[in-house]
């Protein structure tokens, strides 16, 4: 970085420190000052609004500079955007952050095509579902998943997007190394290998919920599309959606499982005015395929993909043979003569070992220990067979799944989870 830069970046911080970041007054300045350098001067000769003025003078210069050095110790990424890590979306913005700060990579972010997925904290079955399939195809073709972190939807979204092998990044509402949601920390560290935590909060920046409306215009600024999932009337996922339409990005509206089910008034309203329904992961890529078709993997293109995939409803691979209690493999009992009869190994064969009963780990956690009592059972599990005993909701259950898998204690096939 060469000295204008880096001066020029101190300056930026320290109007972010004075006058507040995402405020309206910060963001007119930067629109009259382009030069940061200017702003600076302006406001501490007294030649700035009044109220600006006061600001500046709390705020010496050198607390900027010492600031700076200390995100730049502790990991975090200062972005301004003369540099080439901030995302070109956003500078399409009249109100885009002066500053970004960021833990992870967005190298790359301005070459693939991204969409925005977002929704319910305390999401139904039914949305987390049709979020995890969703998103699971989309990161396996190839494209990168926005959503604000939050419980829920959101978090659904960025762990079915990790473990398909996609970049995610996470926009807060806090400083990039708030503990918020407490729930939610322990998979940061996933979103910093596989993309970024984004904020224009300063670092220690409290969740206050004025941040949260602010910071949705950032998730869709950052993607080409936005996908609400489950909306109530008067939603955090409806602000998003109305800064996607000022935007004049497209919104893909998931269409309601029970229309007499006040959790998705948001998705119908949002239809009845345009927004594109929803019924498959088909209708993201009708849109995006022609214009952009050299981002998709085409390696992992399957018929099963132009559906959006249900991991609880899959088909079961394991058939009930009519004359045995015990169920054995769909392939076993077709290859079985048309006599019937019982089955004898050829001659010389040796008689196979059983397999092992695989070693059920120890844990205090509670959901876990529900996952591994399940596993240990049964041998296999659905997500859903264990919500139904009302231990756990179902949302806990896919994170907790989804949690293990990335650690390899379990793996997931056609919606059964197997310990490893």
């Amino acid at each position: 970085m060469n000295e204008k830069k880096y001066f020029d970046l101190i300056y930026r911080l320290w109007a972010v420190m004075a006058l507040g970041a995402g405020s309206k007054r910060l963001l007119d300045l930067t629109h009259e000052y382009t030069d940061p350098e200017d702003l600076y001067n302006a406001l501490i000769s007294g030649t700035g609004p009044a109220g600006a003025v006061k600001a500046a003078k709390d705020i010496p210069l050198d607390l900027a500079e010492k600031a700076l050095e200390q995100y730049i110790s502790r990991g975090i990424q200062v972005i301004s955007p003369d540099d080439e890590r901030y995302p070109e979306r956003l500078k399409t913005l009249y109100d885009a952050p002066p500053l970004l700060f960021c833990v992870g990579s967005t190298e790359g972010m301005n070459d693939r095509i991204s969409i925005a997925v977002v929704g319910a904290r305390k999401a139904s079955d039914y949305s987390l579902r049709v979020c995890s399939g969703l998103t699971s195809a989309l990161a396996r073709s190839g494209y990168d998943i926005i959503s604000g972190f939050a419980e829920g939807v959101d978090i659904c979204a960025h762990l079915a997007a990790v473990k398909n092998g996609g970049h995610t990044y996470a926009v807060l509402g806090c400083g990039v190394d708030v503990l918020y949601p407490r729930a939610n920390e322990r998979y940061k560290h996933l979103i910093e290998e596989n993309g970024a935590l984004i904020s224009e909060y300063l670092p220690g920046a409290a969740p206050h919920p004025g941040n949260f409306p602010n910071r949705n215009r950032i998730i869709s600024a950052l993607s080409m599309g936005i996908v609400v999932v489950e909306a109530g009337e008067h939603s955090g996922s409806l602000n998003s959606a109305n800064h996607g339409i000022s935007q004049g990005k497209v919104i893909f509206v998931v269409t309601p499982g029970n229309l007499f089910d006040k959790r998705y008034r948001g998705n119908i309203e949002l239809i009845r005015n345009g927004a594109v329904p929803l019924m498959g992961v088909k209708d993201i890529y009708n849109e995006y395929e022609p214009e952009r078709p050299h981002t998709i993997n085409e390696s992992v293109r399957t018929a099963d993909l132009d559906e959006t995939e249900d991991p609880a409803a899959s088909e079961d691979p394991i058939a009930a043979d009519e004359n045995e209690k015990t169920p054995v493999p769909r392939e076993t009992k077709k290859s079985r003569s048309k006599g019937g009869g019982k089955r004898t190994a050829p001659a010389g064969a040796q008689t196979p070992e059983p397999p092992k009963k695989p070693v059920i780990p120890e844990t205090t956690d509670p959901v876990e220990r529900l996952i591994f009592d399940a596993l240990s059972k049964n041998g296999r599990i659905r997500a859903d067979d264990i919500a139904r005993t009302g231990a756990a909701g179902i949302d806990v259950i896919l994170e907790k799944l989804m949690e293990l898998e990335l650690e390899n204690v379990v793996r997931e096939d056609s919606g059964w989870y197997i310990l490893i």
